[in-house]
């Protein structure tokens, strides 16, 4: 994956976060909200795990394997940048817990979380598409349309 394309995106979920927190403010429905966190987390999980190369000295002790792989981690901004999205999506599932029903926002918000992640790293060449897969994404979205109607 090149870095542009990395920051492309991260400019881009960057954008969406914005204009969500501006839409949400307005007093649009807290689905779209949801939506939002679960793309930011969804999409993000794949680039973490691409960001994350660790290299272990089989002489270095645990000790020292853990201090590498924090200084990797914190020096790598392919893992930061999406770090620092996914935390964004943090923040605002956080403030569409303080304004919405728990029962709807945590549901919702992690099954979608889900199904971004599967397009993501579909898109990403990371998964294939089997009927298995299709079948448990449209498992969850009907589980998140009952949820979001039932209330």
């Amino acid at each position: 994956m090149s870095y542009e394309r990395i920051i492309v995106t991260s400019i881009s979920l960057s954008i969406v976060v914005i204009l969500t927190i501006f839409m949400y403010s307005i007093g649009h429905h807290e689905i779209f909200g949801m939506v939002v966190v679960g793309m930011l987390w969804g999409c993000t999980n794949v680039f973490m795990k691409q960001g994350i190369h660790f290299h272990h000295n089989e002489n270095d002790t645990f000790f020292q394997n853990i201090i590498t792989d924090i200084k990797t981690l914190v020096t790598s901004y392919s893992f930061v940048v999406p770090f620092l999205i996914n935390q964004t999506g943090s923040i605002l599932f956080t403030i569409l817990l303080g304004n919405n029903d728990f029962s709807l926002v945590v549901p919702i918000s992690n099954a979608l979380t889900f199904i971004f992640t599967f397009i993501t790293a579909y898109l990403l060449g990371e998964n294939q598409l089997s009927l298995k897969c299709i079948t448990g994404v449209l498992l969850v979205l009907l589980g998140v349309t009952i949820c979001q109607t039932a209330k």
